[in-house]
């Protein structure tokens, strides 16, 4: 997390408030100033579950898969302002925002993205000499507000200051990049490379269009067939309704979640309404595959279809660091 770039959280509307908003050229000004300075954040430590079980008779332990669990982090801000009304408003709204589940978030159970970024010396994959990068938290408790009188009386001349201790808890303990990965594969490409730059496993996802025509006939996909990090998996019979200006069929294969979903939209740029539909996967070729880092294995992605071929599928994923 570099301090001296903007560290955002997602509020309520689906605005973001800026931590770290007084830059650094500002730190030093004598005049009184206004907004917000991340001081310190600290990534805790993430508990590594697993079956861990003394061996019996000998020396040492079974042991078998483990995961990652639950990843905290804690953010101390300060907080100033021109005047004391005006220390007391942007008090208030670090407060504002962190109710736990605004109502822009509760499908989302109140998970929204704590925006920062990471300086690297790669610049050959990341021309800034940044990595932008993001995590969904949403927080663990009230925020711990520290006033004392020298700060929240002090002087007009010097301004105002408090301190806000803010604590989050990760959906999923991965720092992950702001942006997605995205690729295309038209029906004549047979491999095409998944490039992970991040340092955990990246689950994709498939929007398969039968094509980008104003309109067509409608049309069924006999089979297409997913190969990725030797795991196969094989949709059949996808069906696409004739497209017209309104209607229009795509399907979405998520390959976290291990779903297949058929997209309905029924108005001229409308959203795709999606049905679950695991019915169409293959019972003898159904293993979702994962994109696993770079430094651990190049992957490609090999994609193969019967009967009529879909026009364009694209992958979309994020990267994601420990």
């Amino acid at each position: 997390m570099d301090f001296n770039r903007p560290i955002t959280y997602q509020v309520a509307g689906g605005t973001t408030i800026d931590f770290n908003s007084i830059g650094a050229s500002e730190v030093t000004t004598t005049s009184p100033r206004g907004g917000y300075k991340v001081l310190s954040a600290n990534f805790n430590a993430v508990p590594l579950i697993g079956y861990i079980d003394k061996r019996a008779l000998r020396d040492g332990v079974d042991a078998a898969d483990t995961y990652l669990g639950t990843r905290s982090l804690n953010i101390v801000c300060g907080v100033f302002g021109t005047s004391t009304g005006d220390l007391g408003d942007k008090v208030q709204a670090v407060l504002d925002a962190m109710r736990p589940i605004p109502r822009t978030y509760e499908a989302d159970y109140g998970f929204r993205q704590l925006a920062f970024s990471q300086a690297t010396i790669d610049v050959s994959n990341f021309s800034t000499g940044f990595i932008p990068m993001m995590m969904l938290v949403r927080p663990s408790s009230l925020p711990n507000v520290t006033m004392t009188s020298a700060q929240s009386i002090g002087v007009s001349a010097k301004g105002f200051a408090a301190t806000v201790g803010l604590s989050f808890i990760a959906k999923a303990p991965y720092r992950f990049s702001s942006t997605e990965r995205s690729i295309s594969i038209t029906s004549s490409s047979a491999t095409t490379s998944l490039p992970n730059l991040g340092s955990a496993v990246a689950f994709p996802t498939f929007e398969i269009i039968y094509s980008s025509a104003v309109s067509y006939a409608a049309a069924t996909v006999a089979s297409v067939t997913f190969t990725m990090d030797s795991q196969v998996l094989k949709l059949n019979n996808l069906d696409f309704i004739a497209k017209t200006t309104t209607n229009e069929v795509r399907w979405f294969v998520d390959f976290e979640n291990q779903t297949v979903r058929r997209g309905l939209r029924s108005t001229a740029g409308g959203a795709y309404v999606t049905t679950l539909r695991q019915d169409v996967i293959d019972t003898s070729l159904y293993n979702f595959g994962s994109i696993p880092p770079t430094d651990d294995a190049a992957t490609t992605l090999t994609t193969s279809y019967s009967g009529s071929a879909p026009g364009l599928i694209t992958v979309t994923y994020r990267e994601a660091w420990y």
